[in-house]
């Protein structure tokens, strides 16, 4: 029972994880192509697994500098949706690139708690644990990508708004991390 709770949080996590405004300012880059949203959150989660593991493991180590280092990355996509937005001009971002970016460097207060939940658990239920988080993740991403799709006519305001709220949410936390 013990197990089942912690997948059931992990999975919760992960879903809550996918709307952080760093995927809302990428989803919103990716505009309506479907396919672009679904390899972006793919590879978001494959770079959750593949790298970010081993980077909570060093982030003991060097955890300013890697917090600094996610933050900035995460600032650069609301930057990006803002240059974007303003200028008219569209950027080319490969979703393969980017999703494993934000998977592995950008390292959340969730990521670390589910990584804690699973290190806490016997095999196989630390690998359920990990699968659940990027199960919720990948799906919540996916949802928020095709939700974005908004009007064109207040597209201009929305996407000014999310990339702000972006910058700021990240700042916050980068301000507060140093702090």
């Amino acid at each position: 029972m013990e197990y089942l709770i912690s997948i059931l949080l992990s999975l919760a996590i992960g879903t809550g994880h996918g709307i952080e405004p760093d995927h809302v300012s990428t989803a919103r880059l990716y505009k309506k192509d479907y396919r672009k949203i679904i390899k972006f959150a793919i590879f978001h989660s494959a770079g959750y697994l593949i790298i970010a593991i081993p980077l909570v493991y060093l982030a003991s180590f060097f955890e300013e500098e890697i917090i600094i280092m996610a933050d900035i990355i995460g600032m650069a996509f609301g930057a990006l949706l803002l240059i974007e937005t303003v200028t008219g001009r569209e950027f080319d971002i490969e979703p393969k690139f980017a999703g494993i970016l934000q998977g592995s460097i950008v390292l959340t207060p969730s990521k670390i708690l589910t990584i804690i939940l699973a290190f806490e658990s016997a095999f196989p239920f630390n690998v359920l644990i990990l699968s659940a988080f990027v199960l919720g993740s990948t799906i919540s991403i996916i949802a928020l990508g095709l939700l974005t799709l908004i009007p064109d006519r207040i597209s201009f305001a929305f996407n000014i708004g999310v990339s702000l709220i972006t910058i700021g949410y990240i700042l916050y936390q980068l301000i507060a991390t140093i702090i």
